[in-house]
């Protein structure tokens, strides 16, 4: 299985109807999707990007599969994520996605920054209850990828949350899975 794919799996095994997500990174909307999937009529998926061409192409297809209802999008950077998503929603929230790089089909130079990335990581561990798990995928072959994947570690590395890290060869994407029930002090 690809990275994506195991973080998807893991996600699916924790994530139930009703619940509330976050997909930090829209990009083109898959994880927006998966997520609002899982949800269902009754949960919610909240969908920050700082492109405006990431959200419309998530906004495209959530209603092509007519999941826009148990969404909302977000124009802004991830690493305000405590400020973007309602102060009454945060204890509710069981799931977080992150899919870092940059986004597929649009301008390669505009990435996700480590620096951002790390504040998006403690603001997302901070809001994750201890029911809830997050899916982190960093990817090491572009130009900045490794300094971001190497924050990403270190950033995990500071907090007490047990994490699982799947890794693809060489330079190849990673996927880190935090579950927050598992805690190592």
């Amino acid at each position: 299985m690809r990275p994506v794919e195991i973080a998807q799996h893991f996600i699916a095994e924790h994530l139930k109807p009703a619940d509330i997500a976050i997909d930090t990174t829209a990009g083109n909307g898959h994880d927006s999707c998966f997520l609002a999937r899982l949800v269902g009529p009754e949960g919610h998926v909240f969908c920050i990007d700082i492109q405006t061409a990431a959200l419309t192409n998530t906004a495209r297809r959530l209603a092509a599969e007519q999941l826009e209802p148990r969404t909302t999008l977000i124009h802004g950077d991830h690493a305000q994520l405590a400020r973007l998503i309602p102060l009454d929603i945060q204890p509710r929230i069981r799931a977080i996605m992150f899919n870092l790089g940059y986004l597929p089909g649009g301008d390669k130079h505009l990435i996700t920054q480590a620096t951002s990335t790390t504040g998006a990581i403690h603001a997302a561990l901070a809001l994750l209850p201890t029911a809830g798990v997050m899916s982190i995928i960093s990817y090491r072959g572009h130009p900045g990828g490794l300094a971001e994947h190497k924050a990403v570690a270190g950033a995990l590395a500071d907090n007490h949350r047990r994490y699982h890290c799947v890794e693809t060869p060489n330079s190849g994407p990673v996927a880190w899975l935090i579950d927050a029930s598992y805690r190592h002090d």
